[in-house]
């Protein structure tokens, strides 16, 4: 399985990346990106992306499938290979990128469970919640295009203000859907390990 590079994707997609910390970028989705018009192939990228979505997709994981309908955030991180496929029908949104250097020393990201391999990774979002997760998106941009020289900070900010807010808009029977679903994984691997062991002996 191929693993791309923040350098390999920036350059793939043809976007500069204005950022000297993380290569953080921020990109709003339109029509005529490639990622709304054919399927992103199963791959590992080496870092962390933040998706806000506007659409119908299929997005891929090895243990799991999300069948998004309208709105959903979506985050992806290097330990997870995943793909998309994009439906038919109209789609926009706005994604961040960034590598591991752009939270060093800032928070504890890899804490968050969206951030981990067993972690829930697609969140469906009514309007409203699109909406408020969008204008936070827009301040990112805004902050990332100014002079502020202490621009990065308030971005990590930002992301961080974004995850907390989700956990807390997201309706109960999301948030225990997705620990019902981490179970299961966890229980499937723990009877593969205890399988092959007892296959060794």
């Amino acid at each position: 399985m191929q693993i791309i590079s923040i350098n390999d994707f920036l350059d793939k997609s043809e976007i500069r990346s204005k950022s000297r910390l993380g290569n953080f970028t921020i990109v709003r989705i339109t029509e005529k990106d490639p990622c709304a018009l054919q399927p992103i192939p199963y791959n590992r990228r080496s870092f962390y992306k933040i998706n806000l979505l506007k659409g119908s997709y299929n997005i891929h994981f090895a243990e799991e499938t999300y069948n998004v309908r309208k709105n959903a955030i979506f985050f992806a991180n290097p330990l997870s290979p995943y793909n998309w496929i994009p439906n038919d029908g109209e789609h926009s949104g706005v994604y961040c990128i960034f590598d591991t250097n752009f939270f060093h020393n800032f928070g504890s990201l890899d804490a968050y469970p969206v951030f981990q391999l067993d972690g829930l990774k697609v969140f469906e979002l009514e309007e409203e919640q699109f909406l408020r997760l969008d204008r936070i998106f827009n301040e990112m941009e805004e902050t990332h295009d100014s002079d502020n020289e202490y621009k990065y900070d308030l971005i990590r900010s930002k992301i961080y203000e974004l995850l907390i807010l989700l956990r807390s808009c997201l309706p109960k029977n999301q948030m225990l859907t997705g620990m019902i679903k981490l179970r299961h994984v966890l229980s499937k691997r723990f009877w593969i390990y205890l399988n092959s062991n007892l296959i060794r002996q």
